[in-house]
Parts: C-alpha cells; structure tokens; sequence
C-alpha cells in the first residue's frame, strides 16, 4: 500500500507532539505546558480536574504549590496559542479546565474516525474504498504516540488503544487484498512487517492465507514451520488458535474454529454469590429442542461490575458450552454505538464464514448467524448494549446455545428470561474485594474503621473499590487513614478515584450525556439535594420545562437514581453518593440564572406542601401564624406528622438552597413552617440550625416581619434547652420589630414567651406583667387558644407562689377556654394544671390528659404528665408504678434534650421514700 498525502490536523499527537500553526509546525514550549497539552488531547471530549493535571505532572509526589503550578502552566500554554492566532481556546471549568477542539483538529480523532470509515466501507463490500481510507489513516502516524514524551497514565490507555488499532488496520488491508485476490500486495506487505515485528502471530496468520491463496502452499507451510520455530525459541511457547486455523486451512481440514472471545477473568474475584449461582444454573441448565435460548441480562448503575460479573460468570461455564464463547462489545454508552449489522459480521467472521459469504443485509446476517447457533452450544455475551433493539438482532433463535446481555438500562422488550439487577455491593463483599487488592499491612486491626471509611465514600460500588485499591498499592506510603481522609470530602472525591484508565468520573459521564434534555437538567440537580431520599415529583420540578419523554422515567430506566418507599409506600428516589457527587459537579457548570430557576420551582411546591403540614398539625404550635402559601400544594400531605417525619431532613436542605440561591422569602417561610414539627419532636438543633441559616436571608433582604417571626421561634427553642440568655435577648428583639410593625399576634407570642423566661427564672413579677400584656392582646385579637395557654401560665405563676385558690381558678378558665374554642391539646395541659389543685379529682385529670396528648403524639407534653402521675404514685407507696412512669418520662426528656425536666426527674428517682 502506497502511502498518501494528507493535510495534517492543528494538534497531532501519532508521533512527536507537534502544532500546526499558519507559520508551520511549531513544538509546545516547555516539558510541563506539553504534558499538559497532550493530555487534554488524548481525551479531547473530557474536562480534566485540576487534581488529574496535578496527578499527570507529579505523579509521584506533588509539591505544595502543585495548584498554582497547574495555573501557571495552562497560562503558558493559552500564551501559546495565542501567539500562533490559533482559534482553539482552554476553557476554565469549576476548577478543571477544557480544551475547546473539533475533532478536526486532532490527528487522534481523525484517525479513529477513519478508521471506522475504513470498517464501514468494507462491511459494505467497497474495497477500493476501504483501501483508500486505511491509508490515509495510517498515514497520520509519524511515529510511536507521543514519541518525544516519556510514558504517562494521563495517556497509556488511549496509545496503547491507538496503536492496537492502527495494527488492526494494517491487518484489514492486508484481508481486503487477499479476498480481493491482490494477493501479491498482501505478501509483500506482510513481509516487510515480519522483518520488523518478527513474532507477530497476526502478521504470520495472513502472510500463511495469503500465499495459500496466491497458490504457494509449499511457501505457506514453510511460513508456517519459521513462525513456530521463532516462537519457540524467542518465547518458548507454541502456535496460538489463529495460527493453527491458518494451518488447518492451508492442510485443508474443516474443523470448527476455536471461539475464545473472552475477555480474561478477574484473578480474585469476590462476592455475588448469589446472582452467580442464579446465573449459572439458569444458564447451564439443558433446554428441550425449538424451544427459545436463556436470556440473562445485567442490568445496573455505572460502575456496579455488570461486565466483570458476565465474564466472571462466562468463565465459569466454559464446559456447559464446549462449542465456545462469543464475546461482542455492543459500546451502547460510547460516541458511536455498535452497529448489529457490523456486530454481526465479526460474529460471523468468528464463527468460520469467510468474508466473500457474509450476507449484505440486516436480515440476511442474523438469518445465517442464527443458524450456525442453532445447533452449536455458544455462550454468546453482549457487553453494554445501549437499549433493546441494539441486542436483539444478535439473539439465538433455537438451539442449545445462551446469552448474557449487559446494560445501563432496562432492556424493555428483549425475550429476557432471567433479569439480574447488579447494584452496590454487600459490605462484606466490598471488604472481601478490597481486601483482596491491598497489602496485608492494611488489614490490621487498627485500620478497619478507616477501611469501612474507605468502602463508604465508594459507595459499595466495585470500580470505586478497585479504583481506590489501587491507588493505595500504588502509594507505599499510604495507609487506610490516609486514603479515608482524602475521600472524605464529597468535592474532591472523583477527583481522587481516577487511577490510570480507570476513572469513576468518566464511567458516570458515559450514562449522563446520553440523557435528553429534561433527565440531565433533572439529574444533576438532584445532586443539590443532599443524602435523604426525596418524593418522587421532586424530579420534575427540578427538570428543564421543555417537551420530552418523563425525566423521573428515563433516570430509573437508566438507573440512574434509584427506587424507593416510604413507610407508607409513597414512591421516593435517591441517589447513589458517587452519582449525587458527579451530579452536582454538572449542576455547578449550569448558568446561575439556569439554576436558581429550577430550585425556585422546587422550593415553591416545598413551600405549599410545608404550609399545609403546619395548618394540619394535630398540635397547634404556639408561635406566629403563617399566611398560606402562594399556590395550593400539588396533592395533599396527609397525616402532617408522618409527612414531617419523612420529610423534615429535605427541608432542612430546602433552606439551605434557598439561602444559597437569593430565595430569601422561601428561605425564611419554609424554616418558619418547619418550627411545629421541630418544637414537636424536640428536634432543637435542627430547629436552631434551620432559624440562623434562614435569619440571613431575612437580614439580606430587609424583611423585618420574617426576622420577628424567625427571632421569636429561636427564643422558645433557647427556652426550651434552658439558654435563657440568648433567649431573652430573641424575645426582646422579636418583641421590638413586632411593635414597631403594630403585629397584634406577633406581640401576644412573644410577650408569652417573655413570661415563660421570667417564670422559670424566679422573675414572678415581670412573669406576671408580660402574661397579663399577652392575654390583653390575645383577648383582642379573638385568638382562644393564645388565651388559654397565658391564662395556663398565669395560673402556673400563682401555684409556685402556693397560692391554690388563685391558681385554681386560671386553670379552670383555661380548661372552659380550651373546651368552648375545641382545643383539645390547651385541654389536656389545662387539665394536668388542674390535676396540681384538686386533688380529690387528680387522677381522673391526669389519666384523660394523657390519653388525649398520646393521641395527639405529643411526646413532651406526656412525658410531663407521666412524670406528675409518676410523683403520686411514688409517695403514695406504690413506688414500682411510679419508677417505670419516672423512668419513661425521663427517657422522653433526655432524648429530646430538656435538660430542666431530666434534672428534675433524676433527683426524683434519687429521692425516693424507703
């Protein structure tokens, strides 16, 4: 094949690393800008991290200033190309940068392009034009890739990838000439490559068919004598399949070819027991004759071990299946997706029919593939097949032989007959893995919470596992801990689990950028949303509003999130940790505009639904009332209490958006709403967490009434936990605002409150003067309920100043109150007040109080009757009774963090009669 005259690409890397300016060629000035540059280009489709340049650079051991050296260099480098008037630009991402190229414009690409051309044009029976193509490929190589660099993991896969292919072409020449009787071309081609790459089976292979073509059997079987000879002496092994099937062509035998298509077994393969089992005895069990073939699929995440489950599984059936195994790389997640038609071909090719006899049609192909499985026992595996209609064409019709097909998505419509579902692994598998890829000295027993560690930031997934493993033996002075810690941040995580041609990063990309518009835009911003599981419509509020099939649909289809039930089967998602970390990285290259947009979408229906849960709370909670929301929630909460229980995790990270994205009046109004559940369930940090957060976005935008109703609810959580400080400095704070702005409501609260701090730290007076301003306020504004719990208060005041007759009579009219406005939570606490000043009717009170507040769910509020019950019981001699209440009461207080309450209980159970 003569070579041909091809205008080279700007940036070629088949050969030194070279730049075609306007001026010529020029060389990438310093050693350090040119490792960068070539690896941008060895990936031209990929962002690079900052933390994959700083690894490219010193794989070794990075200096401290590794980050700004990156900087600098990719500085000098734009310098570069600017001063050539090159219009490709390097791109600054979140820290990564990207190489703004066509594929053009890299000798790389242009070849693997042509390349596939090359096949293509073959396949379709143009041999000309196949010929032509092959050459201008392998003209593009000016040598070894990268032939002026030393070697480097940034580009080791890609070279060896490379020039893997270019042989392969250099082969196919050297086919299409003998099938199209060019047989002398072949030889004399052939000959020169043996003379540099003497131990070549591939070469030897088609230089025997070739001169047994060309009718030169005695020089074939000579061919074939000189290449076993060199193989023995230089490697001291004998003739592979290919060249005994050469021979067996020339000595005119008949015999099926050898099919051993596997790709090699992991040699330590762990876990899935259980899906091999199922696997295996499915797959090896005998089938009655007409009936259709077992269909296996392995369907799963990115990153589960779908393929290395298949081949693991593949190998261990190497005997029910004696006629061979077909292994066919389907690449449904790549660029360019294996065709059937050309998938069949090689399959053909494989199974012994000869170029010239492989049918031109689709149909045709699958027909005659069909019929050479039909009466063999093959194990046929398609690896990674991109949907169903891509796999179907290479399935058995009859006959003895099986199929193993993998995928990232559901395979909706293949005649499946056992459907394997491979997720994260066991943890006990994921240490067994792990285990088996790393030292001894990283299995002491000092090293096992940081391994658990370690298991845990790779989400159980085995190319993480692997990938961390190995970057752990390629680091001696690494331990567990120390690959623990640099795991540890969610940021930087995949960054850290890229090692050589394994990249978790890259392995996620593959499933994402096939997406449609509305599942990426969702996708990735799911990964705003923390760890929790979310409600299933969550998807599509965070989903671009274009049309497109459902998002939420397409990203389970592609397993991308995963299915999930609450306790009352409501559908729910989450997301894996390593796809909510990619995920993020995506949302974080959207326009802010983009973004804000769609989390605005998101926080408008967590509004309405959180406002809905408030008003239906089967405790009123004592704090300012919220307007409802804007829009009616989308479908009804249902039981509040359960909604909170499941939710409240959500809301908390739905304030944290809302601060962060400008959504100040989200941000405060959710929190607000949020405070009943938290006051509730005596979630105090939580509730005190969510308060400041959103008090910043009060102070952001001015809105004073958000801050008095925030400020006021921070003041009874700093009660509760006995600050009484900052509580009073809340309540003094909410207090002003709330008069200033004439809230009748607002002022009413708070002035409670107020009385609850004096009361509990012996200021009776001032306890007295501050309930007596918010029962004045309360009776204005029509509000029933305010006035009961003041009226409670009051009451309260009176019995710690042992003045029962007063007290009793606060407590009365709180308990009418409470009955006349149907309050039954103000009725019970009425009626444990009451229990304290009548004692002839104590107990009938305090048992219906506490069956109304057990009913309610109200926790703390029981927890207090118990503790009263538990009193009588202790000083009326029935001191078993009154321990296990004393005790159940204490339990409550202590979880939910009174410490007052605990204190007093504790010195009860202490104090106990003899």
């Amino acid at each position: 094949m003569s070579p041909m005259t091809t205008q080279r690409p700007t940036f070629n890397v088949l050969g030194s690393l070279v730049v075609r300016t306007p001026l010529g060629d020029r060389p990438v000035p310093g050693r350090m800008p040119q490792t960068i540059l070539a690896a941008l280009l060895a990936r031209p489709d990929h962002t690079l991290t900052v933390g994959a340049l700083t690894d490219t650079l010193w794989p070794d051991r990075p200096p401290p200033s590794a980050t700004t050296n990156v900087r600098t260099h990719i500085s000098r480098l734009r310098t570069f190309l600017n001063a050539h008037a090159l219009p490709q630009r390097i791109h600054t991402r979140p820290d990564a940068y990207h190489l703004a190229v066509d594929r053009a414009d890299v000798d790389l690409s242009v070849f693997h392009d042509l390349a596939d051309r090359a096949r293509d044009h073959w396949r379709d029976g143009d041999a000309p034009e196949a010929l032509g193509t092959i050459a201008r490929a392998l003209d593009l190589w000016r040598g070894a890739f990268l032939a002026d660099l030393p070697d480097n993991l940034a580009w080791t896969a890609e070279a060896a990838r490379a020039t893997a292919r270019r042989d392969a072409l250099a082969e196919l020449a050297t086919g299409i000439h003998i099938h199209t009787g060019h047989t002398a071309e072949a030889i004399a081609d052939l000959r020169a490559r043996l003379a540099t790459d003497p131990l070549h089976e591939g070469s030897w292979h088609n230089l025997i068919l070739a001169l047994h073509a060309d009718g030169r059997t005695a020089e074939a079987l000579a061919a074939y004598s000189q290449a076993r000879t060199g193989l023995r002496t230089e490697l001291g092994i004998e003739p592979g399949p290919r060249l005994r099937a050469a021979l067996d062509t020339v000595l005119g035998r008949t015999d099926t070819p050898d099919i051993h298509q596997l790709p090699i077994d992991a040699p330590h393969y762990t876990g899935r027991t259980a899906h091999i089992t199922a696997l295996t005895d499915h797959l090896s069990t005998p089938r009655v004759d007409h009936t259709p073939p077992p269909v296996a699929t392995l369907t799963g995440p990115p990153g589960a071990g779908k393929t290395a489950l298949a081949v693991h599984t593949a190998h261990r059936l190497t005997d029910y299946f004696p006629d061979g195994r077909l292994y066919i790389e389907l690449q449904g997640t790549g660029d360019h997706p294996v065709d059937p038609a050309g998938a069949l071909s090689d399959a053909l090719g494989a199974l012994g029919v000869p170029g010239p006899g492989i049918p031109k049609t689709l149909a045709a192909k699958a027909a005659l593939y069909r019929s050479h499985l039909a009466t063999r026992r093959i194990l046929v595996v398609l690896d990674d097949a991109a949907d169903a209609a891509q796999a179907a064409p290479l399935l058995p019709g009859t006959g003895p032989s099986a199929v193993i097909v993998t995928s990232r998505g559901h395979l909706t419509g293949l005649p499946t007959t056992l459907a394997v579902t491979v997720d994260a692994l066991t943890t006990a598998e994921a240490t067994e893995l792990f285990t088996s890829l790393t030292r001894p000295a990283h299995h002491t027993p000092d090293q096992r919470e940081h391994t658990t560690a370690v298991l845990r930031s790779c989400g159980h997934l085995p190319l993480a596992i692997t990938i961390a493993a190995a970057r752990l033996s390629r680091n001696p002075t690494w331990t567990p801990r120390d690959l623990a810690h640099r795991l540890d941040t969610e940021r930087h995580r995949l960054d850290e689990l890229r090692a050589g041609d394994l990249d978790v990063r890259t392995s996620l990309a593959l499933s994402y950028r096939h997406l449609p518009r509305p599942a990426a835009s969702a996708f990735r911003r799911l990964g705003l949303l923390g760890e929790t599981t979310l409600p299933a419509w969550t998807a599509a509020a965070l989903a671009d509003p274009v049309d497109g099939p459902d998002p939420l649909e397409t990203l389970l289809d592609t397993f991308l999130v995963q299915p999930v039930t609450d306790h009352a089967d409501h559908p729910r998602i989450r997301l894996h940790d390593l796809l909510r970390c990619f995920a993020r990285e995506q949302a974080e290259t959207e326009a802010p505009a983009e973004r804000t947009a769609a989390v605005g979408r998101l926080l408008d229906t967590w509004l309405a639904l959180t406002t809905a849960a408030a008003a239906d709370m089967p405790v009123p909670f004592f704090g300012v009332p919220l307007d409802p929301a804007a829009s009616p929630p989308p479908h009804p909460v249902g039981d509040p209490l359960a909604w909170y229980d499941t939710e409240h995790a959500n809301l908390i990270t739905a304030v944290d958006l809302a601060v962060a994205h400008g959504l100040d009046a989200h941000a405060w109004r959710i929190a607000a709403a949020t405070a009943p559940y938290f006051d509730l369930r005596g979630r105090y940090d939580a509730w005190t967490t969510t308060h400041r957060c959103a008090l910043t976005a009060t102070e952001r935008s001015g809105d004073r009434y958000g801050h008095a109703v925030l400020t006021r609810n921070l003041g009874q959580a700093h009660l509760y936990q006995d600050r009484y400080a900052p509580a009073r400095e809340a309540f003094d704070t909410a207090l002003a605002i709330f008069t200033d702005l004439d809230d009748t409501i607002g002022r009413a609260v708070t002035l409670s409150g107020l009385g609850a701090l004096h009361r509990v730290t012996g200021e009776h007076t001032r306890a007295l003067v501050s309930h007596h301003g918010a029962l004045a306020l309360f009776h204005t504004a029509g509000d029933g309920s305010g006035e009961a719990l003041v009226r409670m208060s009051i009451g309260r005041i009176h019995l710690a100043r042992d003045d029962h007759r007063e007290a009793r009579h606060w407590f009365a009219t709180a308990l009418d109150l409470a009955e006349a406005v149907g309050d039954d939570h103000r009725r019970a606490q009425a009626m444990h007040r009451l229990a304290h000043v009548e004692p002839d009717h104590a107990d009938g009170l305090l048992d219906a109080a506490l069956a109304i507040l057990d009913g309610l769910g109200d926790h703390h509020c029981a927890a207090y009757v118990r503790q009263t019950i538990g009193e009588r019981r202790l000083y009326t001699g029935d001191i078993d009774a009154g321990r296990s209440l004393l005790v159940d009461s204490l339990r409550v207080q202590v979880s939910l963090g009174d410490r007052s309450a605990a204190g007093r209980i504790a010195a009860l159970l202490r104090e106990e009669p003899e």
